[in-house]
């Protein structure tokens, strides 16, 4: 119920987000779907990936936080389809190189996240395998934001990050 409820709400949001951008006008309570091309372009997706279905589905039956991102966030849907290649796409929990602010560190971290969800809930890997990709992620975000925060700074900032715990020892307890 839960997947299907979410589901309902992405294609929804696709739709709005493609009328805005489109300058129409977008009247009516949530929940009634505006078909146009973008909610064509994601059933269409939905219809001929199966990979992207069996990751999007497991991810909103298991996590109404990741459905709430892909709802605010409507056009992050396709990181989880399937490649050119026919591969999975990368759940390593790397980032881009180019993350300059914090919403865009925002967007990466949970789009690497869905990525590492839908494999590990798919049964794309294993535990131990899960395990390091978050860490990875962790460390990868920490990394990040560091570079954010030292960029708005003066040149010789006096900043440090202390990381507690298992934080760099690529496990997570």
């Amino acid at each position: 119920n839960l997947a299907l409820r979410q589901l309902h709400r992405i294609v929804d949001a696709v739709g709005r987000a493609s009328a805005r951008s489109n300058g129409q006008k977008v009247t009516g309570p949530a929940g009634e779907i505006s078909f146009n091309e973008a909610t064509s372009a994601l059933l269409g997706a939905l219809n001929q990936d199966h990979g992207l279905r069996r990751r999007l589905v497991a991810v909103l039956g298991a996590s109404s936080a990741l459905g709430d991102h892909l709802v605010a966030e409507p056009g992050e849907w396709p990181v989880l389809a399937t490649g050119p290649s026919g591969l999975p796409p990368n759940a390593e929990g790397y980032l881009a190189d180019d993350i300059s602010n914090i919403p865009a560190l925002r967007r990466a971290y949970r789009g690497s996240l869905l990525r590492i969800a839908a494999a590990d809930l798919t049964g794309g890997r294993g535990l131990e395998p899960t395990m390091a990709a978050l860490s990875r992620l962790a460390d990868e975000t920490l990394a990040a934001a560091y570079g954010i925060a030292v960029a708005a700074l003066p040149a010789d900032p006096h900043l440090a990050v202390v990381a507690m715990g298992k934080c760099g020892g690529n496990e997570l307890n």
